[in-house]
């Protein structure tokens, strides 16, 4: 608000001049009690952001931003994120992320989760450039991507 309309608040009717000082005018009227909102200026430190890039048969297929916790699957009612191949189990894999490191969690698939073309067992951090395919013949590639 400006200081020409705040006065105009305070001392209705009356139309400051080049000459008066708007500041004396509004100490000498009524004092009026104006609402004051405290801002929240505090920033908030942003971790490390997950992304990552889905290849179905080689082509880029789709980018996505990861939540705290991310479901990957076939199953639309089950998963965040849907890749409808066969290869994919309803719920295949969540990645998930904790004190701005990434961890993917095999959620009992039927195919398996590789990262690296290793196969991992529960869960296994990830790191940006891994390559994780969901089954093992590689038609459905995921490239993880960390950024700060």
């Amino acid at each position: 608000m400006s200081l020409k309309t705040l006065f105009n608040k305070i001392v209705p009717g009356k139309k400051p001049n080049a000459e008066e000082n708007i500041e004396e005018n509004i100490e000498s009227s009524d004092r009026h009690e104006l609402p004051f909102e405290k801002l929240d200026t505090r920033i908030e430190r942003i971790g490390s952001v997950g992304e990552i890039d889905i290849y179905i048969n080689d082509e880029k297929n789709s980018i996505h931003t990861l939540a705290s916790a991310t479901k990957i699957g076939r199953d639309p009612s089950q998963s965040d994120i849907i890749i409808s191949e066969l290869i994919v189990s309803k719920l295949h894999c969540t990645i998930y992320n904790i004190e701005n490191d990434f961890y993917i969690k095999d959620n009992d698939s039927t195919n398996g989760v590789y990262i690296n073309n290793e196969k991992i067992e529960s869960e296994q951090r990830i790191e940006n450039g891994d390559v994780i395919l969901l089954g093992k013949k590689g038609t459905v590639k995921i490239i993880f991507h960390k950024r700060r």
